[in-house]
């Protein structure tokens, strides 16, 4: 018994008549037997239900409440018991009259309060005092409601303030052993974790629950585990509670978790955005709102930093000084697990790359172990020996090879016996009662002790249709070439069909090679051709041939193509587009000057076919209109333009370009005139300015040129050159002009010109 109380009840005793003395023994029975039933429980919360029906009975109230102070969330609650099993639920207190209660530490009697209702009670008078710790710590507050039959005065507020510093005694000791109880359970539970967690070596598992028990036991809204990877140097987090489960990536070096990494120390933000090391973009983008963190390095046995762990927004407050010590005490148990896990989905990856690799071979491998038992084939062999299943590959080696290819099974043994490899080309395999050719390549497989491991088997198919194809996908993209390969006997005779040519010419060319040399030439060209073949492959287009810097493919041939003029021309706006990029990448290496292109299409009729020597065959294409192609090129340089078309390409056009006709000529090496089209959808506004009214003034001006106006002809072309003074086709019609000014070209010309140079 606390000897304040003694000495009141002697003091009282000496002063009070009987009826006094009498209520202060009942008092101190009723003190002593709140502390002797509080001891009696178990469960705290099931004797918070006691001591308020007792606390009631004892000021004549219709209930009594005690509410306890969590510091976590700077609230006070009721504490009850929610079912059998005592799960804790906590009850917020709803009147503002308790909280000032709390904050002032002074007692209240509220007769008629605001709130008229507690539940189903109706609240007619209520009073409140505080509950204290001998160290006068604040640990609640003692409510009581509805005096029976009367109002709540001084003497009942005097009553429950005694009472109110006698459970603060009480329950300063009851909580703290709660506390220690917890802590302890808290522990165990930590301990048993980390004990299952390190045993797991599915390392996205690991750190899911790793993260789900760091948010559970800190009380904090999100928590992410970010891993070092070495090999780019840069921490990344698979997981992350609250971030859609996306992989996110960062350098080692940035932000607060990078800052963690790299120094190994922790950093605890009690207010996220008044810290100039915090960037808000995250919560920008997904509408977070950060508050708290605290950010702490996973360390290994070998102290070396294998990552960090970070906690965001600690529920009620901020992160404490004890949410570090056991964050980092938690994070050293589970670094080892982490690690072991990391190691292990690293070989498992390494594991199934391996395998994916092997499988995706096209070529047949098989390795055999020193018995010459074989242990792995990839789906390349088992479609070469006719295997049905994986499992059957766990066969001897004789067992394996059909008998027919005795020779083989000796070449594998000898190589086994003497660690010497061993190949041959175009051998002859019998599967199945059918010869198939391929290249052998026998090679011991030795351990990095040098121990022997057996030997491995690649058989690379070289039959007609592999040949063929192989040829075929130099040419064209791979698909085209596959369904070639379906019908190969009648697409690869020689046929006249309708195609598109594209025929492509590096300008200054022999400037360019002498500035690069003979070895920065070749690289320069094979960079060169991979972007201009690129973009014809991806129109389905088939590189032909190359002739020096020239390229020449075609639309159409082997197979049908729909819109291939338009698929061709495509081509070419993608290639100058191409040649745009290289000019900015290798500037400084021609020197400043540019690479420029001429590229001339048409749509003609062609012949296509196997050409050559029974030594030396090519699939190539002939005939007239691959040379109009090819002279169409060559009028490029005479008219100063990029791209030009031939009418038959323009006539089949069904896609929407920007065009201009230009001229009806007949180029070199050639009889009938062909009307060409120049492309302006090559240029930039820069490059071409006013570019629709120079198409518009183009097509009066030629109006004017065939009906032999030379003086409108002439101010329509002037013009063009106003608008666009580097405009070479008008100013080669303003030469015309007042050539056949001063002589006239007569009544029966057709406007046609004879073009004389490539």
């Amino acid at each position: 018994m606390d000897k304040n109380y003694l000495r009141r009840f002697n003091d009282q005793f000496s002063a009070d008549s009987v009826k006094q003395k009498d209520q202060v023994i009942q008092q101190l029975q009723l003190l002593m037997d709140i502390t002797r039933k509080v001891a009696s429980y178990d469960i705290l919360d099931d004797a918070f239900k006691m001591l308020e029906h007792i606390i009631a009975t004892s000021v004549h109230s219709e209930m009594a409440r005690i509410y306890t102070y969590l510091p976590a969330d700077s609230e006070l609650y009721r504490r009850v018991s929610r079912n059998e099993e005592n799960d804790v639920s906590h009850v917020r207190n709803v009147f503002n009259e308790v909280d000032d209660c709390f904050i002032s530490g002074d007692a209240t009697i509220i007769n008629h309060p605001q709130c008229e209702y507690f539940g189903d009670l109706k609240v007619r008078n209520f009073a409140c005092s505080l509950i204290q710790s001998t160290k006068g710590e604040k640990l609640g507050v003692v409510q009581i409601i509805n005096k029976e039959n009367a109002d709540y005065d001084d003497a009942d507020l005097k009553q429950l303030a005694t009472l109110g510093h006698h459970l603060g005694v009480t329950l300063e000791n009851a909580l703290r052993n709660e506390q220690a109880v917890q802590t302890h359970e808290e522990e165990m539970e930590l301990l048993n974790f980390v004990a299952e967690v390190t045993t797991n070596l599915d390392l996205i598992s690991m750190i899911n629950k790793i993260i789900m028990e760091t948010i559970r036991f800190l009380r904090a809204e999100r928590a992410t585990v970010f891993l070092f990877d070495e090999s780019t140097n840069e921490l990344f987090s698979h997981v992350g509670i609250g971030l859609g489960g996306q992989e996110i990536r960062f350098p080692a070096n940035v932000g607060i978790a990078g800052e963690v990494f790299t120094n190994q120390s922790t950093i605890n933000i009690p207010y996220a955005y008044a810290d100039l090391r915090f960037s808000p973009v995250a919560d920008e983008k997904t509408g977070f709102f950060t508050r708290s963190i605290l950010c702490v390095p996973l360390i290994n046995t070998k102290g070396k930093c294998i990552g960090v762990t970070q906690v965001l927004n600690k529920r009620g407050g901020v992160f404490s000084q004890e949410d570090e010590t056991r964050l980092k005490a938690f994070t050293t148990q589970i670094a080892v697990g982490i690690e072991n896990a990391k190691l292990f989905n690293d070989i498992q990856n390494i594991k199934n790359y391996t395998e994916s690799m092997l499988q995706s071979i096209s070529n047949a491998v098989i390795t055999f172990d020193g018995d010459n038992n074989i242990i792995t084939c990839n789906h390349a062999a088992e479609i070469l020996f006719a295997i049905k299943d994986v499992e059957d590959c766990h066969l001897p080696l004789d067992n394996f090879i059909p008998h027919e290819n005795d020779w083989l099974v000796e070449a594998i043994e000898k190589v086994n016996l003497s660690r010497e490899s061993y190949s041959t080309a175009e051998s002859e395999l019998i599967i199945n009662d059918k010869p198939s050719s391929v290249n052998i390549h026998i090679h011991p497989l030795v351990s990095v002790e040098g121990d022997n491991l057996g030997t491995v088997l690649m058989l690379e198919d070289i039959t007609t249709e592999k040949r063929l194809k192989t040829t075929m996908a130099r040419y064209m993209d791979p698909s085209i070439a596959d369904q070639l390969l379906e019908d190969a006997e009648t697409k690869l005779g020689g046929q006249a069909v309708k195609a598109t040519i594209l025929f492509s010419d590096i300008r200054k060319f022999t400037t360019i090679s002498e500035k690069l040399g003979p070895q920065n030439t070749v690289s320069f060209l094979n960079h060169f051709f991979t972007e201009m073949v690129s973009c014809i492959q991806k129109e389905s287009g088939m590189v032909n041939k190359f002739i020096g810097d020239a390229v020449l493919a075609v639309y159409g041939v082997p197979l049908p193509l729909e819109n291939e003029a338009d698929k061709a021309l495509k081509s070419a706006i993608a290639m100058w587009a191409a040649v745009d990029v290289l000019n900015q990448e290798k500037s400084s290496q021609l020197g400043g000057q540019t690479i420029e292109i001429g590229i001339g299409i048409n749509t003609d009729s062609i012949v296509y076919g196997n050409i050559g020597s029974p030594k030396r065959m090519d699939f190539t294409v002939i005939g007239n209109g691959v040379n109009l192609a090819s002279r169409i090129e060559g009028a490029c340089k005479h008219y100063n333009c990029r791209i030009l078309i031939s009418q038959n390409t323009y006539k089949a056009l069904k896609g929407t370009y920007r065009l201009r006709e230009i001229d009806k000529v007949i180029l070199k090496g050639n009889i009938k005139p062909i009307l060409l089209y120049q492309v302006l959808d090559c240029y930039s506004d820069n490059e071409f300015p006013n570019m629709l009214d120079v198409v518009q003034l183009t097509r009066e001006g030629l109006k004017y040129y065939h009906q032999q106006d030379w003086s409108n002809a002439l101010h329509q072309f002037n013009e063009i050159l106003r608008l666009h003074p580097s405009d070479r086709i008008a100013a080669l019609y303003i030469e015309r002009c007042q050539l056949y000014q001063q002589e006239s070209p007569g009544s029966d010309w057709d406007g046609v010109w004879q073009l004389t140079e490539k």
